[in-house]
């Protein structure tokens, strides 16, 4: 998906917005958690603009895709490029696949914010000693996922409805194992 210059404005002002929002959290609701590492911080990390994942209302509207680091954990993490104030599947979890793998996302809402949806690939962050060590993982991260999308453009990001669903287990994915059945 080719952005142009108003939509990919539109992009870096959510993005902008998300961080806030998790810094937010950071400081008001996490603040004296044990599992805050005090390393790391809030950092948005290679959102683009991908096909409409189908979790939200508007069927139409893009999603961006990308990293999100805090210091309590590392999310893949999923909004609409415009502000969705109720998201369809409610609380429900649901499966997103990205390239030939499933990932279960759970829908979140932030009154400001809106609707997202995270799944999570690292809690809690303790295995980085630096913000440039969780940045490296990230950067694998979506090097991955987005080859694996590249190589299987018909397995474009599409909502799953299946019950249970093959879905690639977190660490998995940086170290070469995907869902069951898969080398």
């Amino acid at each position: 998906m080719s952005p142009d210059s108003a939509t990919e404005a539109r992009l870096v002002e959510r993005v902008r917005a998300l961080e806030h929002l998790f810094e937010h959290i950071r400081r008001e609701r996490m603040q004296g958690v044990p599992l805050l590492h005090p390393a790391l911080r809030v950092q948005a990390l290679g959102f683009q603009l991908a096909p409409q994942a189908g979790w939200h209302d508007d069927e139409a509207a893009p999603a961006a895709h990308g990293v999100l680091i805090t210091p309590w954990c590392m999310n893949l993490l999923s909004f609409p490029l415009q502000r969705v104030t109720h998201p369809r599947r409610g609380s429900a979890k649901f499966v997103q696949n990205l390239g030939a793998r499933g990932f279960e996302f759970l829908p979140g809402h932030d009154a400001h914010f809106g609707a997202f949806a995270s799944c999570t690939l690292f809690s809690p962050m303790q295995d980085f000693s630096t913000q440039d060590e969780a940045l490296g993982t990230a950067r694998e991260v979506l090097r991955q996922l987005r080859d694996a999308v590249a190589a299987a453009p018909e397995a474009a990001p599409t909502p799953s409805t299946s019950p249970r669903p093959h879905t690639s287990t977190r660490r998995g994915l940086l170290f070469g194992r995907g869902a069951p059945g898969t080398p």
